[in-house]
């Protein structure tokens, strides 16, 4: 089964998370905040937040991104998140809104929302053009939409694609980027000012068995033991030691664009 047919298959298996299967990954996040915390970092500085904006998170699980967001932003602002799986906006704590909706199906009316955030979520989509296409629809004149997600050929595409596919029980067949992938889509989608930037950086752990529990709750590999997690992770990703703590090398592509009035 290839292309959009599986594309939909995937999505169909994640729209009908149970509850116990989405505990494991917002656990995770909430268990050891600082670990993706340079991650999430990279994507909020580039929303260009400001004082009573409304703001779409998309594809945002438990809400690990929006969590992050500046005082400010959570104290004035109107901030939805949407999910494919409705046990993960179930999740989501107030006083966010959850819409349950596809990436590439955003169910909200034209031109409602001053940013569009994606963090990680875009390799579950094939046709990443109607993502962008729905980004640039519901965003106002001026609003900025700004994502992240894996580059093709890269550690983290390997392990996703080969260990975290064959250890999870829905399996794992990312659709990564190309270098520039991101920047065509936007400017194809209309967009302008537009800014792509591939960032390396550390995911820190407290010691080894913190970053082992971490790996294996973030990726629900449910079909693994402890051990062979400990095995794999290091043949896959870069993995530096120093005393008793740990840090996991990871990388994201970022980009940027802006709607134009």
């Amino acid at each position: 089964m290839t292309g959009r047919n599986e594309r939909d298959s995937y999505y169909a298996r994640v729209r009908h998370y149970s509850a116990e299967r989405v505990a494991p990954f917002n656990a995770a996040n909430q268990r050891c905040p600082q670990a993706r915390e340079t991650e999430r970092r990279l994507l909020i500085d580039r929303l260009d937040l400001h004082p009573e904006m409304v703001i779409l998170d998309t594809g945002a699980g438990g809400g690990y991104l929006v969590n992050g967001f500046p005082p400010f932003a959570l104290k004035t602002g109107t901030i939805i998140c949407t999910d494919t799986a409705e046990h993960f906006i179930r999740s989501i704590p107030t006083p966010f809104l959850g819409l349950v909706c596809g990436m590439d199906a955003i169910a909200l009316a034209d031109q409602t929302v001053d940013r569009v955030s994606n963090l990680a979520g875009l390799h579950h989509v094939e046709h990443k053009a109607d993502f962008f296409a729905e980004a640039y629809r519901v965003l106002k004149p001026y609003g900025l939409v700004a994502v992240a997600d894996v580059k093709r050929n890269t550690k983290p595409a390997a392990w996703l694609n080969g260990p975290v596919d064959r250890m999870t029980d829905i399996g794992h067949n990312g659709m990564f980027v190309e270098e520039g992938d991101f920047s065509n889509l936007l400017q194809t989608a209309g967009f302008t000012d537009v800014r792509e930037q591939h960032e390396i950086y550390m995911w820190p752990f407290a010691d080894w068995s913190e970053l082992i529990l971490f790996v294996r709750d973030l990726f629900r590999l449910s079909r693994a033991s402890l051990y062979e997690i400990e095995i794999a992770l290091p043949q896959f990703l870069t993995v530096s030691k120093e005393g008793s703590s740990v840090t996991l090398e990871w990388e994201l592509t970022y980009a940027t664009g802006r709607r134009p009035a």
